[in-house]
């Protein structure tokens, strides 16, 4: 079993459409705040990008976007391509992006960044990556996001 397939993305990328819910509503917030920031949607890279949810969102939305769709998991990229073949997709770490500078208009990410290996030199990379007057806007989980479920549990 090669390293791809240990991640735990990986493991759930067959179920996680019909569990997302969560991550649904925050990219429907993400793609809302997009909406409202006058910039040049031309390309657009998308970080952790999964089974392509907000990927398809945004091709929906401004058709005629560049758009490449990065994420840690193969498995999660092979559904999004079964959705969409015409998707680009990379397989890459989003501490690591594979790209040459000055290359994306806007980069986003939903729900992703609380995942990695955070320093400043993760947004130093991000920035790089974009044109000048570039947009990277991203969510993350905080310390109360999943506050209203503690109840539930107990």
């Amino acid at each position: 079993m090669n390293k791809k397939t240990n991640n735990p993305f990986s493991k759930r990328a067959s179920s996680y459409d019909s569990q997302s819910f969560v991550q649904e509503d925050v990219n429907n917030r993400l793609l809302n705040r997009l909406n409202l920031i006058k910039h040049t949607k031309k390309d657009i890279l998308e970080i952790g990008s999964g089974t392509g949810c907000l990927s398809e969102k945004l091709k929906q939305t401004y058709p005629n976007i560049n758009l490449t769709s990065m994420d840690l998991s193969h498995e999660m990229s092979l559904i999004h391509k079964s959705k969409n073949s015409d998707a680009k997709c990379i397989t890459a770490k989003a501490e690591y992006p594979p790209f040459k500078n000055e290359l994306f208009d806007t980069i986003l990410s939903s729900l992703t960044l609380h995942w990695c290996e955070i320093d400043d030199s993760i947004f130093k990379k991000y920035h790089s990556l974009l044109k000048p007057e570039g947009l990277f806007l991203f969510s993350v989980a905080g310390p109360d996001t999943f506050k209203n479920l503690e109840n539930v549990q107990k």
